[in-house]
């Protein structure tokens, strides 16, 4: 279920236009199995808009009741100077398909390319391209992989990410190594409380993905890289106060995105941009040249008793 405040304070403050134009349309799930998602990156652009005092009209449209070939048909009109959304990314895909005339700031990444569609997202690529940077800073020159069983799947896009970026051998262990030798790096994918309960913990090179990460302790010395706003002051601040109430990890970083979602369609919208426009979001260093935009998470090491970026 939607939030009923941001409804409400969508209603009174920002959404107050007519259903026939809006000058920015908001694609977004408000029901099914993606609601609780949709609801975090709407909450996120609508304080991302109340900050920056933006006059644009906007107007929310719910994905999940019809297709977005429809949707796009019944709300685009001569008045729409941008589209965001969706957010699934089989609607992505499928929006490569149609090729819509209005620009569209899509809130998920495919392969594919069109010059009218830009796409922004927190794909595990991005975390794992960031990762593998440091573990070549690191000299690695052999990845040990040890996995919890149970979050195989959810962690396996990750890996096969991260194995593409790496020109180093990696060896996927089916228990936890008992030793290790120099130049070697550990890579432990699972849940904090699955981690915690490794023991024989390496003095250094231990890599995690950010899944694991949470508001419970992590041993001293392992590394990762992950959105900023959740643990750089400021922006974990303004993260906070941004939430209507007390969430998890992963939608806090969802309201983060919303918030760089909208930084970036008011770039898009300010045609006296220069060609190349860069700067730190919550989410992380975002890029925007021509229609295409990228995102490097910031990369934190564990240290005894405060975290280190790096």
């Amino acid at each position: 279920m939607i939030n009923i405040k941001i409804k409400i304070f969508c209603a009174l403050i920002f959404c107050g236009v007519s259903q026939t134009y809006a000058d920015i349309l908001i694609i977004l799930p408000e029901s099914g199995p993606m609601a609780r998602a949709g609801e975090s990156v709407k909450q996120g652009i609508i304080k991302a808009r109340f900050d920056s005092n933006s006059k644009i009209p906007i107007r929310f449209v719910d994905s999940s009741k019809t297709s977005l070939k429809n949707i796009l048909k019944k709300n685009v009109n001569k008045k729409t100077e941008l589209v965001i959304g969706p957010l699934a990314l089989n609607e992505v895909e499928e929006l490569m398909v149609l090729k819509p005339k209005v620009p569209i700031l899509a809130l998920n990444q495919t392969n594919k390319n069109e010059a009218n569609i830009y796409q922004f997202s927190l794909a595990k690529q991005q975390d794992a391209n960031a990762l593998a940077k440091v573990m070549i800073k690191d000299k690695i020159k052999k990845l040990l992989v040890y996995r919890e069983e149970s979050s195989k799947k959810e962690t396996e896009q990750f890996l096969m990410a991260l194995i593409a970026e790496l020109p180093i051998k990696v060896e996927v262990l089916d228990q936890y190594p008992q030793k290790m030798k120099s130049k070697e790096g550990l890579l432990l994918l699972g849940h904090n409380n699955w981690l915690m309960q490794a023991v024989n913990f390496p003095k250094k090179n231990i890599y995690v993905q950010a899944l694991t990460v949470d508001e419970s302790a992590l041993p001293v010395g392992v590394k990762y890289c992950d959105i900023p706003a959740l643990y750089e002051n400021t922006e974990k601040q303004k993260l906070k106060s941004y939430q209507d109430q007390e969430t998890s990890s992963a939608y806090k970083r969802l309201i983060a995105f919303g918030h760089d979602s909208w930084k970036i369609a008011e770039f898009i919208m300010d045609k006296s941009k220069s060609h190349r426009i860069d700067f730190e979001g919550m989410t992380g260093h975002i890029v925007i040249e021509a229609n295409q935009i990228t995102r490097t998470p910031e990369c934190y090491e564990q240290l005894k008793n405060v975290l280190r970026r790096f």
